[in-house]
């Protein structure tokens, strides 16, 4: 029976199943990092701590910036919230 249904699947099929199956891991994993992760209680933009996309942008579209928008975030967030408290 599975080989039956394996040897159905065309290029087409194969490709719909993995965008479809790409799609699926993104979403998840956005929803993991923002409500069910350990750390998403931790205050800062979400979109930052949805994805990489944002640290790339400033490394390598704005030639290294990341370091002070990481100072930025720490003046608006706070930075108590993202260092832990054996730290101190």
């Amino acid at each position: 029976m599975a080989v039956i249904w394996f040897e159905s699947i065309n290029l087409s099929n194969g490709a719909l199943i993995f965008v479809l199956g790409s799609v699926a891991y993104t979403v998840y994993g956005a929803i993991w990092r923002l409500f069910m992760s350990p750390v998403a209680h931790i205050p800062g933009p979400r979109f930052a701590a949805m994805t990489f996309w944002n640290e790339l942008y400033y490394d390598v579209f704005l030639g290294g910036r990341y370091t002070w928008k990481l100072l930025e975030y720490h003046e608006r967030y706070g930075m108590k919230d993202t260092i832990p408290d054996y730290v101190y």
